[in-house]
């Protein structure tokens, strides 16, 4: 009987860090990686020649950017997801304030929105839809098959957007934008799953230049230049008072920004400032001279001002989402000096995010060749994307002039693929209501409690920080929007949930039977026209001179009374008072 041969102990299997991975790549090497790749258009002059280079110049985008933009973006998906679930059975359920029944016979059969959010009303259901837009997410920051994660990621949010347009805000306009545009663009050909399962990594371009790559610069360009030509009103153009005003709002202020009130010369400047921000800034990205620094310093020029933004008014995740959108900026100057010297000093001479067990787990994937370029005709969807986004914002400024040139008859294109898109934050002038809601409600012993207030005692006296009661942004966005004379129609269905929650919680004698709603109005009211400007002061005191104003006393406006069943159920309202036109 042959014997078996007796087998040779096997030596432990030594780890060997593959080539262009993170495991031999040290922090000096981050910004600078891209140069070893293959020649592109920056440094092959024959295909620089011409108009084509020179677009290709302007537009392209250094992967390094998309790669930063791509993790931006999930963080951010999956932020938005966190604040929306805060309030998941408020907005999104049938016990909230937007059931699906309202939904279906107003918005959506106003508008071509699809949206799977409304397939079922239940808290579970929303709670499942919530989940897997985290888990693309997550596949999306990874870099994960990203084109397919990207379209998923995009289908989901405009779901989520259409579900409750009353909590939309300028930055879900935004990241919704962002999200399309990087359907068309490779996002995943650096820092990714996708890069380092490619065949050859190496030969994955530095930039990329296509239809998408000018589309997703000249969209972040369209934000403000937009923005600029509706902020058409005298408090803008000439009397520089609209950032005072929009301090004044007591929904948005935050104590910081209220601080800045008594100032009103330096709140003239930066009212003139924010104007030539908006109108120049963009355009000079796009300049020749010094392109590498000029760049990344205007980047950085429009980052800190949506964080100014952010430290003086409540608006949520608009200065997050808003400085995300100028990382596709970024120049390969940026990373090729200035990041590489930050990286070398913050991490070293080698990067300590590099784990051989990391590289050994993405060595075990099966490779699989990662497509940078678009297909012509994705390409020619892109453009034609464009020039409708494009038309789309001429006519906002001016609809009955413009509306002959691009006919009202082709929004359902802009509102299936969700292209609509309208950038009026304080335009064409910040608005002029402010001020705080009182609900009292009547219970069955007789006594009152204010539900605005998670039944605190009704009290009429003004709040020290009026945004403070508002309990985030979203509601805040609802609460702006309800005081609106055209959505007067939803302040029973605010009511009703109010009453449902409370009674849900409350039992006997303590069910609510009857709820007024009010609106404390205020407004600002002039009381000298230009402080400053006589004749005897100075040209600089003419230039910075200001009108002066005071808050008017609150005016009690009653928007609604309605009596309840025990059930929460609304009766005929005993009383619908609409607001004033302002």
């Amino acid at each position: 009987m042959p014997q078996k041969m007796p087998q040779m102990p096997r030596s432990p299997r030594k780890y060997r860090p593959p080539v262009n991975s993170v495991a031999t790549r040290s922090a000096d090497s981050i910004g600078s990686e891209a140069h070893s790749r293959k020649r592109t258009a920056d440094t092959d002059p024959e295909s620089n020649a011409g108009w084509p280079g020179a677009l290709e110049k302007v537009f392209a985008i250094d992967v390094r950017s998309l790669a930063l933009l791509r993790v931006c973006l999930g963080l951010l998906l999956i932020t938005d997801l966190i604040a929306r679930g805060m309030n998941l059975e408020a907005h999104y359920t049938d016990t909230g304030v937007m059931p699906i029944a309202y939904l279906s016979s107003t918005t959506l059969a106003q508008y071509y929105y699809l949206t799977i959010h409304t397939m079922h009303g239940s808290y579970g259901v929303q709670c499942a839809l919530f989940l897997i837009a985290a888990v693309f997410a997550l596949a999306l920051i990874a870099g994960y098959r990203t084109r397919f994660v990207t379209i998923v990621c995009w289908v989901l949010l405009s779901s989520l957007q259409s579900r409750n347009a009353m909590i939309m805000t300028g930055a879900d306009q935004i990241l919704r934008m962002m999200i399309f545009w990087g359907m068309f663009l490779p996002l995943g050909a650096c820092w990714s799953v996708d890069s380092h399962r490619h065949p050859d990594p190496h030969q994955l371009p530095k930039r990329v230049f296509s239809v998408a790559t000018i589309a997703l610069l000249l969209q972040v360009c369209f934000i403000y230049w937009f923005t600029v030509a509706l902020k058409s009103d005298p408090q803008w153009r000439s009397e520089g008072t609209a950032v005072y005003h929009a301090l004044t709002l007591d929904q948005f202020a935050t104590p910081f920004g209220r601080s800045l009130i008594a100032y009103p010369a330096l709140l003239k400047f930066f009212t003139f400032a924010t104007m030539a921000l908006e109108l120049f800034g963009p355009v000079l990205v796009f300049t020749p001279l010094f392109p590498g620094p000029v760049r990344s310093f205007m980047v950085l020029t429009f980052i800190c001002f949506h964080l100014g933004l952010g430290v003086t008014l409540e608006l949520g995740l608009f200065p997050l989402i808003s400085g995300t959108a100028w990382i596709a900026f970024l120049p390969g100057w940026f990373w090729d000096h200035w990041f590489r010297r930050t990286a070398r000093f913050a991490l070293g001479a080698r990067n300590p995010l590099s784990r051989p067990w990391v590289e050994d787990r993405l060595q075990r994937l099966p490779q699989r060749a990662f497509r940078t370029g678009l297909h012509p005709a994705a390409q020619v969807f892109a453009g034609l994307c464009l020039l409708y986004v494009f038309l789309w914002n001429v006519r906002s400024l001016d609809f009955n002039r413009y509306e002959t040139y691009f006919s009202q008859k082709l929004n359902w294109i802009g509102e299936i693929l969700r292209l609509d898109q309208y950038w009026n934050l304080f335009a064409p002038f910040p608005m002029s209501d402010h001020g705080w809601y009182v609900i009292p409600a009547k219970l069955g012993d007789g006594t009152e409690v204010d539900l605005f207030n998670d039944g605190a005692p009704v009290t009429w006296t003004k709040p020290a920080l009026v945004s403070a009661a508002y309990k985030n942004d979203r509601w805040r966005k609802y609460l702006v929007n309800l005081w609106m004379q055209e959505n007067s129609n939803q302040r029973v269905l605010y009511a009703s949930y109010l009453v449902r929650k409370w009674n849900r919680e409350h039992e006997g004698d303590k069910y609510v039977s009857h709820v007024t709603m009010n609106f404390m109005l205020q407004r600002d009211v002039v009381v000298t026209p230009m402080s400053g400007a006589g004749r005897g002061g100075g040209w600089l005191q003419k230039l910075f001179a200001t009108p002066t104003f005071r808050t008017s006393d609150p005016e009690k406006i009653v928007l609604g009374e309605y009596n309840f069943t025990a059930g929460g159920v609304p009766s005929i309202p005993a009383v619908v008072a609409p607001p004033p036109v302002p």
